[in-house]
């Protein structure tokens, strides 16, 4: 997942930075702890966020496939038919 690796990408320097500048292990460790507490807080609304966006996406597919016209419902079978018959021809040459 892009957002999970974008979120760890930008906590594991922010967790050598504080290695490197606190003094006491108790000041360090509280760092890291509230570190991990904002890390967990943006990985739970980047599960929501990603949560919605594949609820709403199932909700226009299964709306198209519901839908009144005939184009409506089976364009996205005729696309992938199309394409599938393109790579078999390609194949041939």
């Amino acid at each position: 997942m892009g957002v999970l690796d974008f979120l760890s990408g930008i906590v594991k320097p922010i967790t050598s930075l504080i290695d490197n500048l606190t003094t006491s292990d108790e000041e360090r460790g509280k760092l890291k702890n509230e570190l991990t507490k904002i890390e967990n807080e943006f990985l739970g609304k980047a599960l929501e966020y990603e949560a919605k966006l594949l609820d709403s996406q199932s909700r226009i597919v299964e709306a198209e496939a519901k839908g009144q016209s005939w184009l409506q419902r089976n364009w996205r079978p005729i696309t992938m038919l199309t394409f599938l018959i393109l790579v078999v021809c390609d194949s041939f040459g």
